[in-house]
C-alpha cells in the first residue's frame, strides 16, 4: 500500500479526520482518532520545512506531503514509507483532492460538528477506489 495514513486538515491546521490503513485489511481505510501529541509533532514538522517546498517532508522512516483542495482552504497530509516514488505519491494526492471535491462543497466542512460519519461516503470510495487499483 502507498498510503499509510492520512490526514485532512482545515487552512488553519485544526484535524477533521485521520484516515489509516486498516491492520486487518491493507486494501482498506478505517478511521482512527486523531492523535492531538502525534499531531503537535506533524504541525511542528511542516513548520520546521514551511521556508521549504513542503512535498515531501521526510520523517525517520517516513515521507509527507501535502494536498491542497479547494483553493487551499482544506488540506490533506499524507503519510507514506520514504521508498514510494514521489510521482506516484503526488499522482494519488490529485486523486484524493478530486475525491473530496466532488463529494464535498466547502459549506460541508464550515458547517462541520464534528461527525465523523460525513467522511463515511469518502472512506467507501476509497476503498473502493484501493479495490480496483490496488494500490
Amino acid at each position: 500500500m502507498i498510503i499509510k495514513e492520512f490526514w485532512i486538515f482545515s487552512e488553519n491546521w485544526e484535524p477533521y479526520v485521520n484516515f489509516l490503513v486498516d491492520p486487518l485489511n491493507s486494501n482498506s481505510f478505517i478511521f482512527q482518532e486523531v492523535d492531538m501529541a502525534n499531531l503537535v509533532g506533524i504541525k511542528e514538522l511542516i513548520q520546521q520545512n514551511s521556508s521549504q517546498n513542503l512535498n515531501p517532508i521526510e520523517h525517520q522512516n517516513d515521507k509527507y506531503y501535502i494536498a491542497f483542495c479547494f483553493q487551499k482552504k482544506i488540506y490533506i497530509l499524507i503519510k507514506t514509507n520514504r521508498e514510494i516514488k514521489d510521482k506516484k505519491i503526488i499522482k494519488l494526492s490529485k486523486t484524493l483532492c478530486e475525491m473530496v471535491e466532488n463529494l464535498y462543497k466547502m459549506i460541508d466542512f464550515i458547517n462541520w460538528k464534528a461527525d465523523i460519519s460525513l467522511f463515511e461516503i469518502l472512506k467507501k470510495k476509497l476503498n473502493l477506489f484501493l479495490k480496483m487499483s490496488n494500490l
